[in-house]
């Protein structure tokens, strides 16, 4: 649906999602062909290529500060410059040949696949790839360092009646404005957010991913925007109380960058290419281990991490500030001290380390992703980090599902509860309900909530009709949304005149003892000796639990407490006890 340019057009027409029913059905009446393709393309390519932004604000650096002086410093020492240079190259083929290798492995071809098509497929795939590391990105990156060198001028400023025509000339801050730099990326980004705000009900998806883009403003271009926003409101003089003169001084710079003392030593060079080695040689190592210990691999990782921060603690505290400090005088305010930054690296660099671990694809040809998963999954639980992104991939929902839940009684009486989407729905439909998300997990992907949601129908219906029920059903309707072609051809329809399909799902029977004794007890029912029993029965149950539990901690403090490892122990013990011995012990030491 994404390379067709129709998701965007069965997005917005999900019954669950739309804000306003009737007016949605009628422009993608109108555009569903035509603007809506467009936008598919747009954003989709958007999605793929936002990774241009961060490249773009790379260069944005180094074009705001290259004709400093503290700048020209540093690029004076050609060897670290050719050491980056390399670094970048070999990382680079090293990319391409990862891509090469692991494509074949990473196409989908279906249950039955015909070997001929497949290889085809391969083939085809394999050329294109070839073509842009061998072709289309070395020539990217030579026309960037070209126009630097030689800009091209395409037409001076001229003038045509009363209007003027700017100048445009070709070089590499043009190339940057236009395809890499804030303004499209972002830009797009708030028109492709805007719409889901206005347009579609899916919570605050759209406010998040609009808060993350304070990242990309720097807090003098913050301190700008406060600047512009006083003297706007000062203009409108019922608006001027809210800004007074007291508030001048909270959007200047806190501190002009000339003067920002540089704090603690320079982590020496050497320290950060030995470093990096270190990095790059335990990802060699759990490459070529034919017998990976994981739990070695991820005390090694540890190990890496606690020494770097040792030795920039130490330089933080220590040392004399040479010319490796007075090189960067002048240059930018750099944030916090020598430990600072490099927590605020590591940092960076380990929660961006743990997202794209979850959201690696779980190929076969890599393997390794269970291992280097596991070294993040304490961080991921506890933060939650862990998360979907499917984005409508690889389509969109072309039908909509809503859930119906009806009550069995004794009789044989059955009723709708009708506490559904599909009938309470209001118009227009514009305020987000969370239950419409609810009933769709529950009849799919999430049927192991419907046992709660049975039993709390089951215990709502006997308090407010004083009728027990026997069981709850629970059904799934189904409405297929009309095809873009469809509805450009025959006109608007009316969402709730599609034809439904409806299904059973799951029966699930109301528990025959009824409500629970606290229950009956807090709504004055009557409570029976067979209530009592059974509540003696299960405080009993649950006596006898815990103190098998307390047993089972006995004993593991018995046999030297908790470690890495359970060991083989026979019997009782090994089944309720998860016993582990100090990494010597399982080791042979």
């Amino acid at each position: 649906m994404w390379a067709q340019g129709d998701a965007l057009y069965y997005a917005l027409n999900m019954d669950h999602f739309y804000r306003f029913e009737v007016y949605t059905q009628q422009i993608s009446a109108t555009f569903s062909t035509t603007i809506f393709k467009w936008m598919t393309y747009v954003t989709h390519w958007w999605e793929m290529c936002f990774a241009a932004a961060a490249l773009g604000m790379i260069l944005k650096f180094g074009l705001e500060h290259r004709d400093e002086d503290w700048y020209r410093d540093m690029e004076r020492r050609r060897w670290r410059v050719w050491l980056g240079r390399l670094a970048l190259v070999g990382a680079y083929v090293l990319l391409y040949r990862i891509t090469v290798e692991a494509y074949p492995y990473c196409i989908d071809i279906g249950k039955s696949p015909d070997q001929a098509k497949v290889a085809a497929r391969v083939a085809a795939g394999l050329g294109a790839i070839h073509v842009v590391y061998l072709v289309y990105i070395p020539l990217a990156i030579a026309a960037w360092f070209g126009l630097r060198r030689w800009p091209i001028r395409l037409w001076r400023e001229r003038k045509v009646g009363r209007v003027t025509i700017p100048s445009v000339r070709l070089d590499q801050a043009w190339i940057h404005r236009w395809f890499l730099g804030r303004r499209t990326w972002l830009g797009l980004g708030f028109c492709f957010h805007g719409i889901l705000i206005l347009f579609m009900n899916i919570g605050m998806f759209p406010f998040i991913m609009l808060m993350t883009y304070a990242a990309w403003v720097r807090g003098e271009e913050f301190a700008a925007a406060g600047r512009w926003l006083l003297r706007q409101l000062r203009k409108v003089g019922a608006l001027a109380w809210m800004a007074p003169p007291r508030a001048d001084p909270l959007m200047d710079a806190a501190q002009p960058e000339s003067t920002v003392p540089l704090r603690g030593s320079r982590l020496p060079d050497a320290f950060v290419l030995l470093s990096g080695a270190i990095g790059v040689g335990l990802v060699a190592y759990r490459a070529s281990a034919e017998s990976l210990d994981k739990e070695l691999l991820e005390d090694y990782v540890y190990y890496w991490i606690g020494a770097t921060f040792m030795v920039a603690a130490v330089f933080r505290f220590v040392g004399r500030r040479g010319a490796s400090i007075e090189l960067w005088r002048g240059g930018p305010a750099l944030a916090y001290g020598t430990l600072g930054r490099t927590l605020a690296l590591a940092a960076v660099l380990w929660h961006s380390g743990s997202v794209a671990m979850t959201l690696f694809p779980s190929y076969p040809v890599f393997k390794w992703r269970g291992q280097a998963r596991a070294i993040f999954t304490k961080y991921t639980s506890r933060t939650q980090t862990s998360q979907s992104w499917r984005m409508f991939a690889p389509n969109p929902p072309r039908a909509n599902s809503f859930m119906k839940t009806v009550v069995v009684e004794p009789d044989g009486d059955r009723w709708d509860l009708r506490n559904n989407s599909y009938t309470y729905r209001p118009f227009p439909w514009i305020w987000n309900d969370r239950m419409r998300k609810m009933h769709r997990r529950m009849i799919g992907k999430g049927k192991w909530y419907l046992k709660y949601w049975t039993a709390y129908h089951c215990r709502e219906w006997l308090l407010e009709r004083g009728v027990y029920p026997t069981k709850i059903d629970v059904y799934k309707i189904v409405t297929r949304i009309p095809s873009p072609e469809q509805v450009a051809k025959r006109g608007w329809y009316k969402p709730r005149e599609l034809p439904a399909k409806e299904t059973l799902v799951e029966t699930h029977r109301c528990p025959a003892e009824g409500l629970p004794l606290y229950m009956k007890e807090r709504y004055g029912l009557a409570i029976t000796e067979e209530d009592l029993k059974r509540e003696e029965d299960e405080a009993e149950r649950q006596e006898r639990s815990y103190e098998n539990r307390r047993k089972a901690w006995d004993r593991r403090r018995d046999f030297g407490g908790p470690g890495p490892k359970t060991p083989s122990v026979p019997g009782t013990i090994a089944r309720k006890v998860k016993m582990k011995l100090p990494r010597e012990a399982r080791r042979g030491g």
